[in-house]
């Protein structure tokens, strides 16, 4: 075999297109349906503080202690009381 044929079939050994466009493509989703979860758990933990308050706000709490409570402004606090409505 000649010197030329030997590097051409060590570099098509070595490199193959299509299973490295696959391999990348693959990353690529991987690191998407991360940032997915990880947008998921924080639409729940938001989601959560909205039923705490709203909880604790049927219950008598004053809108400034709920907001005390989760580190959280009176605004968004109220926000989060009148959503859905």
């Amino acid at each position: 075999m000649s010197a030329k044929a030997e590097i051409t079939r060590m570099c098509i050994t070595e490199y193959d297109e299509k299973e490295t466009l696959a391999l990348e493509r693959e990353e690529g989703r991987e690191e998407g349906r991360e940032e997915g979860r990880e947008e998921g758990r924080e639409e729940g933990r938001i989601e959560a503080l909205k039923a705490a308050a709203k909880n604790l706000y049927n219950q008598g709490y004053p809108v400034e202690k709920i907001a005390s409570a989760f580190d959280a402004s009176v605004v968004d606090v109220k926000i989060w009381l009148n959503d859905g409505e």
